[in-house]
């Protein structure tokens, strides 16, 4: 994020808020709202390097089927939606910090929902090692199936719009 979100212009805002306003619209299906969410996205995505958005494209087809059933359920489109507009806001205003850290809980956030839809038992070893590695804590992940918030620390400060953050299924602490 911090280096590419000097490079956002007045008219990718523009975009992300149309899609913004696309993820919001009441009448939706899923699978439109998946779009609109992915549109939203893109634009930064655009911003990247060639080979790093070849490498999230394909992520984004593999998780596709995943996503559609998570997005079927409205907590998920409120909670999402509610995360990407604290995201466009850093973007828009240029600060780098919050965006980064608004979209590590968001990506977490959403992965964290899909496989507590899916795999309500699951079992988590990997992930809290491998966000520990960027200096991130995470915790209560087994809980997760039992309907209660994991919750997302920084080992650093993070961006005060951060810690206003909470969802279904996580919470700054």
């Amino acid at each position: 994020m911090a280096a590419v979100v000097d490079r956002v212009d007045s008219a990718d805002v523009g975009e992300m808020r149309e899609a913004l306003a696309a993820m919001r619209a009441s009448d939706q299906s899923s699978r439109e709202f998946q779009l609109a969410h992915w549109d939203f996205h893109r634009v930064i995505l655009r911003r990247c390097p060639t080979g790093f958005q070849t490498m999230i494209e394909s992520q984004l087809t593999q998780i596709d089927r995943h996503q559609r059933l998570y997005f079927s359920r409205a907590v998920a489109v409120s909670d999402m939606t509610a995360t990407d507009a604290k995201f466009l806001d850093a973007v828009e205003a240029g600060d780098a910090d919050a965006a980064r850290d608004i979209l590590t809980f968001h990506l977490l956030d959403t992965a964290l929902g899909v496989i507590a839809t899916q795999d309500p038992g699951h079992r988590f070893c990997t992930l809290p090692i491998a966000v520990r590695g960027q200096a991130i804590g995470l915790e209560g992940l087994d809980e997760l199936g039992e309907g209660q918030r994991a919750q997302i620390s920084w080992c650093g400060s993070p961006a005060d719009v951060v810690r206003e953050l909470q969802t279904t299924h996580l919470q700054v602490v």
